[in-house]
Parts: C-alpha cells; structure tokens; sequence
C-alpha cells in the first residue's frame, strides 16, 4: 500500500480540488464518447453466450424447472403409502440430489420404502409428497426412517411440479435486451 500522508490530506482541506465538479449530463456526454460503438450482433450458440450483451429478449422455449422437484431436504413417498406411513420404518431405498438429471429413479408404490431428496432434487415418478427431514426420525432398523406424524404438512407437498415457475411457449423474459448473459441463465 502507497504511503499515507494525512497531513497532506488535512492541508488540502478547502482547498480547490484540481479535479472540478462537472454536471452529471456533462459525465454522461464523457462516458458516451469515450465508448466504442456498437460493433454488430452476432448469433452465438447459447452455451457460448455467457458474458455477451444480448442483442434481444430471449424468451424460455422450456419447463422450468423441467422436473418435478423438491422444495426441501426430505422424504419422498407415494400418495399410495400417506395413509400408512405414520410410525412405521420405511426403507431408504436410494438417492435424488441436486444437480442431477431427471432420470429420477422409479418410486416403488410399496408402502415401507421412501427415498432421500435434496433441496432442489428431480423427485423420483410417482411420488406426491416430500417429507422434510425435520419432520422425520430414525427407523427401529438401519437404513430407515420414521414420520411421527403428518399433523404439519397439511396439503403442502414439499414439491415444486415442472413449469412451475415458466412453462415451456410461455412469453417470459429470461433475459432482457441489453443485459449481460450471467452463467445462471444458461441451462446446463
């Protein structure tokens, strides 16, 4: 770090700046001809767009999200199985986490069997509700898990179902003229 003179500072102190204030239109006017115009647009593959200043409003030509997924770490179990689950130890029979493809496994419609979500997670077919870690204890067996009680899920599912938030053909913006494609917007 450059060494700091405060003296220096507090001398300068009502002073003349040698930097005078300028109006803001007069910045802007310096901004505007210090900056390249426009060299054209290009078309770019969507993948390769990231960081690029779109030239258009790019609408979502897919669900989104474009499976079913789940809202919270949890439990996901059949609508076959909601009347039976209460107390009883229901086999963790495998894994859906975030990130990965919506070639969920197939939910088995036996009442005992349950699969973990993550946050985010494609829910396996078949299954009609996620129960929130919280809401869940450990099985009498390995490898298990127990609901005590469904008193605090109601109707809500746990569950946010495909095109939920845009539906494939639907006129929404995804990213506005003249904005920067951030990484987030691309699917992946």
């Amino acid at each position: 770090m450059a060494d700091f003179d405060l003296n220096e500072v507090l001398h300068n102190v009502g002073t003349d700046s040698q930097y005078p204030m300028i109006t803001v239109d007069q910045a802007l006017e310096l901004v505007l001809q210090h900056t390249p115009a426009s060299l054209g647009t290009i078309a770019v593959d969507v993948a390769d767009s990231i960081n690029m200043v779109a030239a258009a409003d790019v609408a979502c030509q897919i669900d989104l999200p474009p499976f079913n997924a789940a809202i919270v770490d949890g439990f996901a179990v059949s609508e076959l199985a909601v009347d039976d689950l209460v107390g009883k130890d229901l086999v963790v029979k495998s894994v859906s986490m975030a990130g990965t493809s919506n070639d969920s496994p197939q939910f088995s419609t036996v009442v005992d069997e349950a699969i973990y979500v993550t946050t985010g997670a494609p829910v396996p077919k078949g299954t009609t509700r996620v129960v929130p870690v919280e809401h869940c204890s450990k099985g009498s067996a390995p490898s298990t898990i127990q609901i005590p009680s469904l008193k605090f899920e109601g109707n809500n599912t746990w569950i946010r179902n495909a095109g939920s938030d845009v539906s494939a053909g639907q006129v929404r913006t995804m990213i506005v003229i003249s904005t920067t494609v951030p990484p987030a917007r691309i699917p992946g």
